[in-house]
């Protein structure tokens, strides 16, 4: 029987019906079904075991539990290509970092440690992607929340079984390697509770557990960024609020945000161009016992990859390939291994960036910043603004310590594409989630 298709609704009917209708005069309105999709109901759950098993570190079976994550969120995004594919037309200060990551292969001094690392970041990527797309309409502060609330349990039940591993005269770590990852976890827990968009009382409860544990990991690093982070959303949520901002016409908006891109980029430039004055002045200002003591393997590395200074030596050399990794043949390296290896990813991720794309990269991953915070408060309104402002300063102040950005699959870099993502997907979607009033004992909502 054929269809007669009507491009009003979408609803397809017989075709002598449709013309036995058309004759009676009658008007038949047929209202599409308002039930969420499948992907809908899934999206919050993908995202909250997502953040959840990144939260964790690293433990036993990580990469199957990885796999299964990643075939569950792309089977359910394959509704929403299209919302996909719009989301990344319009993250072209990502695509230009990850561009350059592909195109590194080509001038690495290791191509197969460097394609190693293509792989792996390119599905992590589209892992990324994936999940923003599935949770985008109802936002991802609850999923964070919920998976901090349970880390927070495992963190207690575990000290409590297991307390000769996990407290030490260095601070508590729990079932973490390193008390700086349990500090760092707590930070994120710390802002998931504080700045959620969808906030309640007990909320500051679990957020005054994740303070007390915090305190207790004695992670100065992370202390520092967690009020920091705090204070910063505050004042920059006073600053930028519906209530305080001048009322500007969108083109207006438009103008101001352009100029800010090519400021921006006429400073990068300027970096890239002048790459040799600008590594000369960090080398004669950084000293060995800056940040612990990694300002001393800061200036091993930019020794090792001043003459690539500007494409770098290629994603993976530094560390991962093995006896050709590029730190092996380093003086520091042959006279103390034990440290250099016990700082494999606690070098910064900005060194790290320097020296697998060069100044070139770190010129691009700044821009993605920048472009990040210009679309973020031209967005203020909207859900999860002042959450996002805070996770995301947290991950770039992270950064300059530990090795977190397009470095391995961890939480931090997770959080950074899916603020990313999300805040790139506003522009391309009608109706968004936005704030609702909250009473809070914070002038930050």
């Amino acid at each position: 029987m054929a269809l007669f298709f009507n491009k009003a609704n979408g609803i397809g009917l017989p075709l002598d019906i449709s013309r036995n209708v058309a004759a009676s005069g009658l008007n038949i309105n047929v209202q599409p079904s308002t039930h969420p999709a499948f992907s809908d109901h899934l999206g919050p759950k993908l995202l909250t075991a997502a953040l959840l098993f990144f939260l964790l570190g690293n433990f036993p079976l990580k990469s199957i539990g990885y796999g299964l994550l990643l075939a569950l969120t792309l089977a359910a995004v394959a509704r929403k290509i299209d919302f996909g594919l719009s989301i990344v037309a319009s993250s072209w200060s990502l695509v230009l970092l990850w561009s350059t990551l592909v195109a590194s292969y080509f001038w690495s001094a290791v191509p197969s440690a460097t394609a190693s690392v293509i792989f792996s970041q390119s599905v992590f990527l589209l892992f990324a992607l994936s999940l923003a797309v599935v949770h985008f309409s109802t936002g991802f502060s609850g999923s964070l929340k919920l998976a901090a609330k349970i880390l927070l349990c495992l963190v207690i039940a575990y000290t409590a079984i297991n307390p000769g591993y996990s407290i030490s005269g260095l601070g508590l770590r729990s079932f973490f390697a390193q008390k700086n990852q349990l500090g760092a976890m707590m930070g994120l827990s710390i802002l998931g509770f504080v700045f959620a968009s969808s906030r309640q009382k007990l909320d500051f409860v679990w957020a005054g557990l994740a303070v007390v544990l915090l305190g207790f990991s004695l992670s100065k690093t992370a202390i520092f960024l967690a009020g920091i982070c705090v204070l910063l959303t505050v004042l920059v949520n006073a600053s930028v609020s519906k209530k305080n901002v001048v009322s500007h016409t969108v083109t207006v908006r438009q103008l101001l945000g352009a100029l800010l891109i090519v400021f921006v980029g006429i400073v990068l430039l300027f970096m890239v161009v002048y790459r040799d004055e600008v590594i000369d002045f960090f080398w004669k200002t950084i000293t060995n016992e800056l940040f612990t003591g990694r300002g001393r393997l800061w200036l091993v590395v930019i020794q090792q990859v001043r003459g690539d200074s500007l494409l770098g030596i290629g994603p993976g050399v530094l560390w991962q390939a093995g006896g050709a990794s590029e730190i092996v043949q380093t003086t520091l390296y042959q006279k103390d291994p034990y440290w250099v290896q016990r700082m494999v990813s606690s070098d910064g991720s900005y060194i790290d960036l320097f020296a697998s794309l060069g100044i070139l990269g770190v010129a691009l991953f700044l821009l993605t910043a920048v472009d990040l915070y210009r679309r973020l408060f031209r967005q203020w309104q909207q859900a999860d603004s002042r959450l996002i402002f805070a996770l995301v300063t947290f991950v770039l102040l992270h950064g300059i310590t530990e090795s977190t950005i397009l470095y391995s699959t961890n939480i931090l870099w997770l959080i950074y594409l899916l603020c990313y993502f999300r805040v790139a997907g506003y522009a391309k979607k009608d109706t968004t989630p936005t704030t609702g009033k909250n009473k809070s004992l914070l002038p930050c909502c």
